[in-house]
């Protein structure tokens, strides 16, 4: 179980990197405006991708835990709702994005600056939407989930694998000089201002 955990979490820890790559990006071009359409496209293809998986490992956790956590312990039921609700107002946000992320042109400097603006929203309100940092609902998890439900939530087979890397590769190829994601923090950031 730990190694397929530990996998999620790599995955989610990527994620971060390349947020936050993004985001440190978006502020260097903020200050001085070049054309970044290339990274930001490996960016956002990997982010969109990324979320996706997010999306269905938390609903595909949320899901088991309102079948499993006795309807007695209230609290723990109004946090899984919380939890769907998150999932949901994310879902939303990250649709959002994708089609900002598809009006990204070279030499557009007005399209950039649409998509910077549609990143920082997408990540400060997808912040309050899903919380940051350590899962809220580990206790639950480590109590009623078996080793088989993190392998089918993971669902991380070779081609899952392979196209993460992929992506991942594709941002680090396009990364201005000092902005490789794999040098970047892989903590959670609680908003903007964090990255």
């Amino acid at each position: 179980m730990a190694d397929i955990e530990g996998y999620i979490r790599y995955e989610r820890r990527r994620m971060v990197q390349v947020r936050r790559s993004l985001v440190r990006a978006i502020g260097e071009s903020r200050k001085q405006p070049r054309d970044l359409a290339d990274f930001y496209r490996a960016c956002a293809d990997y982010i969109l991708y990324s979320q996706g998986r997010v999306h269905k490992e938390d609903q595909a956790i949320a899901d088991r835990l309102k079948t499993r956590v006795p309807a007695s312990e209230r609290e723990e039921h109004a946090r899984i709702d919380k939890l769907l609700a998150g999932i949901e107002r994310s879902r939303t946000l990250t649709a959002d994005y994708r089609n900002s992320a598809a009006g990204l042109g070279t030499d557009d400097m007005g399209r950039q600056k649409a998509f910077e603006d549609a990143t920082e929203y997408l990540f400060t309100e997808g912040a309050k939407a899903m919380g940051g940092g350590r899962n809220p609902m580990n206790l639950s998890t480590d109590r009623v989930m078996t080793e088989t439900d993190w392998a089918e939530i993971a669902h991380a087979s070779a081609t899952e694998k392979a196209e993460e890397q992929r992506l991942y590769a594709r941002v680090q190829k396009a990364a201005p000089v000092g902005l490789d994601p794999a040098a970047m923090p892989p903590t959670h950031p609680q908003s903007w201002s964090d990255y």
